[in-house]
């Protein structure tokens, strides 16, 4: 499947991050940094991008500060018009791309994380939005 005529077009709005529970724009240019995966995927360069995913959460729970990044590679990917879009490799059309949603949560002093794997982005990231966190 194709990737949808707007993914790879930038909207102009100004993007915002959750800092000290409140909204504020993301700093231009935006952080970049590195981010050490879980295995297979170990290290890579991140760039700081808010997700709406983020902005639910912060709906929902407490939040202080709540960060997104989003790999380097794979913004050079979407972002670049030569790329091809993903191609079906089984039955239910999903392509052989691979998904990672790393979460790490510190709050008084304690430091969690949790992380999700999957060829289906929303099947990834749906349940992180919709259950209810456990402690």
């Amino acid at each position: 499947m194709p990737p949808l005529p707007f993914v790879r077009h930038r909207d102009l709005a100004t993007r915002m991050i959750q800092r000290d529970g409140r909204l504020t724009p993301l700093p231009q240019p935006a952080p970049e940094s590195r981010w050490s995966f879980p295995a297979p995927l170990g290290d890579a360069e991140v760039v700081m991008l808010p997700f709406t995913e983020g902005l639910a959460v912060s709906r929902h729970l407490r939040v202080g500060t709540m960060d997104s990044w989003l790999a380097t590679a794979a913004l050079r990917d979407i972002r670049n018009p030569d790329t091809p879009p993903p191609q079906p490799n089984d039955e239910q059309g999903r392509s052989t791309q691979q998904f990672v949603v790393d979460v790490v949560i510190a709050q008084n002093g304690t430091t969690r994380r949790a992380t999700a794997t999957g060829r289906d982005i929303y099947a990834v990231t749906a349940p992180i939005v919709v259950e209810p966190p456990s402690a």
